[in-house]
């Protein structure tokens, strides 16, 4: 507080340093130097000890003098009050190995042992063999060379400065806090819920005490009435500048900054300091709520953002998918009529191959009958056939030649067991429409759905159905006023007959039958009843 400028006196504490400078005080000498001159000086004892306590710390509040003479103190720690009983205490601060076991270990034949407790060249020579060169009765010689050995060992242990363990305590404990002091360390405190080691059993006392004596009550008291919270400029502005700042201005990681941050924000009992700012353990979470819908509209937007982004690429793709698909579906159309127009004409050069093979059969029947080959070769075979078109047959003329001949038949029209549909024609009966009308007639119907159709560039007729693959297309010739689905030898009187009787039997080897009518449209008939 005071390195920023800030007052902490309303932040009160237990001050620890006048009972650690009664431990470990050097001037004043503290306990623990009490303690290591008392074990130096010849005639120290635990009784001298203790009257030298007594005589420096009475008067002081952490150390409590007993009543009488008897043999203890007390020291009120941080964690509580501790009595020391004082029986053995220099011998054991002393942590010293008697002179005469220190003596025989210089002597030993171990060479570590030897190493480890100071032993001299001569001690080692001494101790090399010894027992097998000296025989049993040579046992004076052996005590001499012991003797020696202790005497040199007494006077080692009184030339060197043997190291207390309050010394070496001090000493440790002083490299730590100088550690300490130099770091930024994190502790985890190991809390004990009982000392039975069993589950679900949670002593109140006994964690209350461990919590007091860390230190952690006390710690979280002072962070309560201090100023627990201390962020630098540069993080705080970082952190918190949406609430003041507009988007895009970059706010310098000064106090005035950071003060109308928190200004801004409504917030008391806070301090600016030199280099950072001071917060009550409360207010981050207070400024976290006033940032959290901020940060939660950015996410909103950059969701908006990337959502917008996805659908523009996804529509692209989309359109180029779809423009791939109506190519590839308009190079499919395009194949498969100029395969049903190929089919169209060899089925044509087939079926008058076989006609005219059949004219020729009949015409030499004829010949042969008449006694000579004359009347053969004045045959013409066209002259069984009706009057066909030519390659570029006009609309109108396939309308006159079906209002002409055919109307007046009854093909086409509702007789016998046809059912009647648009201005008397039968139900199946489309009038003169092209090959891609029929298929748009037929494409959303079931299968087994038919229509029959005027032919456009021909004096004939074509079945069209909706089989379960495909629609497929037949071509209907009238032949001596004969009508016959080309491929099929059966010939029918009539073209409602030929209808009729493939409604009942399959009319190719897939079974594939004349079932349901295909709805008419009445505009593809005006023309005929004009």
């Amino acid at each position: 507080y005071a390195k920023e400028g800030i007052d902490g006196s309303t932040v009160t504490y237990e001050d620890n340093l006048p009972t650690l400078e009664m431990i470990m005080g050097r001037k004043p000498p503290g306990l623990i130097a009490i303690m290591d001159e008392q074990a130096i000086m010849p005639q120290g004892s635990d009784t001298t000890m203790l009257d030298a306590f007594h005589k420096s710390f009475s008067a002081h509040k952490a150390y409590k003098r007993p009543p009488g003479n008897q043999a203890y103190f007390t020291v009120n720690h941080y964690a509580g009050a501790v009595t020391y009983d004082i029986v053995g205490f220099l011998e054991k601060n002393k942590d010293t190995l008697a002179v005469d076991v220190m003596g025989a270990l210089r002597v030993s034949e171990n060479k570590l042992v030897c190493e480890l407790f100071g032993a001299d060249s001569e001690d080692k020579k001494e101790a090399k063999g010894a027992r097998g060169r000296l025989g049993r009765g040579d046992r004076g010689k052996s005590r001499m060379k012991l003797r020696q050995s202790v005497r040199k060992a007494r006077a080692a242990a009184t030339a060197a400065s043997k190291t207390t363990v309050a010394k070496s305590f001090k000493d440790s404990l002083v490299l730590l806090i100088a550690k300490l002091n130099a770091a930024a360390p994190h502790f985890v405190r190991c809390v004990k819920p009982n000392l039975h080691k069993a589950a679900q059993d949670f002593d109140d006392d006994l964690v209350t005490k461990q919590l007091r004596y860390c230190g952690m009550l006390e710690t979280t008291r002072i962070r309560r009435e201090g100023y627990a919270i201390r962020p630098i400029f540069k993080e705080f502005v970082h952190r918190y500048q949406p609430l003041t700042f507009a988007w895009g201005i970059i706010p310098q990681p000064t106090a005035e900054c950071c003060r109308r941050v928190l200004e801004k924000s409504k917030l008391g009992d806070f301090r600016i300091g030199k280099t950072k700012v001071f917060l009550r353990y409360y207010h981050p979470e207070q400024l976290n709520d006033l940032v959290r819908p901020i940060a939660g509209a950015a996410s909103a937007l950059s969701k908006c953002a990337r959502g917008f982004i996805a659908r523009r690429r996804t529509a692209k793709l989309l359109a180029a998918a779809e423009a791939q698909a109506a190519a590839t579906a308009k190079f499919l159309k395009r194949a498969e009529d100029d395969g049903n127009f190929v089919l169209d004409v060899i089925s044509q050069q087939a079926e008058q191959d076989v006609q005219r093979a059949k004219a020729q059969a009949e015409a030499a029947a004829q010949a042969a009958a008449g006694g000579g080959r004359g009347s053969y070769e004045q045959h013409d075979p066209s002259a069984l056939r009706a009057p066909r078109s030519k390659q570029g047959l006009k609309r109108e003329q396939s309308v006159k030649w079906f209002k002409s001949t055919e109307m007046g038949k009854g093909n086409g029209m509702a007789t016998g067991g046809s059912k009647s549909g648009v201005g008397g024609f039968a139900q199946w009966f489309h009038g003169v429409i092209s090959r891609v009308e029929s298929e748009r007639l037929l494409r959303p119907q079931q299968a087994g759905t038919f229509l029959v159709r005027v032919a456009e560039s021909r004096f004939g007729y074509t079945l069209s159905l909706q089989s379960h693959s495909r629609i497929k297309h037949f071509m209907i010739e009238v032949e001596n006023q004969q009508y016959q689905v080309v491929g099929n030898d059966k010939m029918f009187g009539s073209l409602n007959d030929l209808v009729a009787y493939h409604e009942t039997h399959q009319l190719t080897d897939e079974n594939d039958r004349l079932e349901h009518p295909c709805p008419q449209e009445a505009a593809n008939l005006a023309e005929l009843l004009e």
